[in-house]
């Protein structure tokens, strides 16, 4: 698995389409399972966040 193109937060959002799109909403999730290798659990078995953040290009 390689990694992926490097490509900028204005090349993927193009802004210079008319009417432009220079903003841009996120949302990440991240989800934790427990699993020792023996396969018994940790007593908690599962942790999860979340995030949200935005994304703006000034001209």
């Amino acid at each position: 698995m390689g990694g992926s193109a490097s490509q900028t937060f204005a090349t993927k959002l193009r802004p210079v389409l008319d009417p432009p799109r220079a903003k841009c909403a996120f949302t990440a999730f991240l989800d934790i399972w427990n699993k020792r290798p023996d396969g018994d659990d940790l007593g908690f078995q599962y942790g999860g966040n979340s995030a949200a953040f935005v994304l703006k290009i000034d001209a």
